[in-house]
């Protein structure tokens, strides 16, 4: 597979219960981090080996962090409201996300003769979906 420029790749969100995704704007970087933690059963019968649960998963999460050039308050407004939003990252010709999200943590910068920049980060709650290439 040939590779890919991370500007193509998509942070879209919505409110839960809304039809129509917005793509976020000034975004300059994208990050997805998956998790599926399995469920530790190690024991004085597995000589210190680590030993987990066979075919279950102890928690399942997805983390994402979006950064840019602040252009707008639409996802700021978000920062410290306990309501979930639902987010999709779509990385295209490769694979997409699903999940309701919760923001986490927002960082803004500002530097003396450059943009206002941000960081935001975002945690999934409740199951999320993965798919193949991109969305229709």
């Amino acid at each position: 597979m040939a590779a890919k420029a991370g500007r193509k790749v998509l942070f879209y969100w919505k409110e839960l219960g809304d039809t129509e995704y917005s793509l976020a704007s000034g975004l300059k970087a994208k990050g997805l981090s998956l998790a599926n933690e399995p469920i530790d059963t190690t024991n004085d019968d597995d000589n210190g080996f680590r030993t987990s649960l066979d075919n279950v998963s102890g928690t399942r999460s997805a983390d994402i962090k979006v950064s840019g050039i602040l252009k707008d308050q639409a996802l700021l407004a978000k920062v410290g409201l306990e309501a979930s939003i639902d987010v999709r990252l779509v990385f295209p010709d490769i694979a997409h996300i699903d999940v309701e999200a919760r923001f986490v943590s927002a960082d803004l910068g500002a530097e003396i003769e450059d943009a206002v920049t941000f960081d935001y980060s975002f945690q999934s709650s409740g199951v999320f979906t993965l798919g193949n290439g991109t969305p229709s």
